[in-house]
C-alpha cells in the first residue's frame, strides 16, 4: 500500500515541473525572437541612415564637381534640392548657399601656381612679369589677379518615412579670378 501511495502523490509533480519548464521554454523563444526584430530594426535604422549619407555626399560633389566648375559668388538662391537616386530610394537632399570662410591673396612665388597651366595664365596676365627683383637680385613675390578662397558646403536629408536625418558639411579650396573677397 505504501508503495501505491507514492505513486499518486508523484504523479502531479511532474506534472507541474514539466508545465514549469514548458513555461520557460516559451518565455526564451519570445525573448530570442524580439531581441532579433529588435536588431533587424537597428540594422534597417542603420542602412537608411547610410544611403542618406551617401545622398547628402553625392549631392555636394555634385555642386563642387571639379569638371563642371561652379563660381560660388553668383549662387543666389539660399538653397537647392536636389534628388539623389540610391538604387534603393531617391532622396530629396537640400544643399545650402556654399559660405565663403577665408579669401587669401596669390603671390607669384606660390608654390600651387603653375604658370603651365590655363587656367593660372590667368591670374599672371600675358604681359606681366612673373618675377621681380629687389635692389641684391632676389626674387620678390607680387600680388598676382587670384584669389584662393576656403568654401563651406553644406548638404542636408530628412527621410520623412524614417526620421533618419543627416547633415554632412565639405570645405572647399577654390581660386578665384575676380578680385572677390568674403
Amino acid at each position: 500500500m505504501s508503495m501505491q501511495s507514492t505513486k499518486r502523490s508523484q504523479s502531479g509533480a511532474v506534472l507541474v515541473v514539466s508545465l514549469i519548464m514548458l513555461v520557460v521554454l516559451t518565455i526564451l523563444v519570445i525573448s530570442a525572437v524580439m531581441s532579433s526584430n529588435t536588431n533587424l530594426r537597428i540594422t534597417g535604422n542603420m542602412q537608411v541612415k547610410d544611403e542618406a549619407s551617401s545622398a547628402a555626399q553625392q549631392a555636394i560633389e555634385q555642386v563642387i564637381d571639379i569638371n563642371n566648375p561652379v563660381d560660388f559668388t553668383t549662387i543666389v538662391t539660399p538653397s537647392q534640392t536636389i534628388n539623389i537616386d540610391t538604387g534603393l530610394a531617391t532622396y530629396a537632399v537640400v544643399v545650402e548657399k556654399p559660405s565663403c570662410l577665408n579669401t587669401t591673396p596669390v603671390f607669384s612665388n606660390d608654390p600651387g601656381l603653375d604658370i603651365t597651366k590655363e587656367d593660372d595664365k590667368l591670374c599672371i596676365g600675358e604681359n606681366d612679369p612673373l618675377d621681380l627683383f629687389d635692389s641684391e637680385g632676389k626674387p620678390v613675390a607680387k600680388l598676382t589677379k587670384c584669389n584662393d578662397q576656403q568654401w563651406n558646403v553644406r548638404a542636408s536629408v530628412t527621410d520623412t518615412s524614417t526620421g533618419a536625418a543627416v547633415t554632412h558639411q565639405q570645405g572647399v579650396a577654390k581660386r578665384s579670378y575676380k578680385p572677390t573677397s568674403c
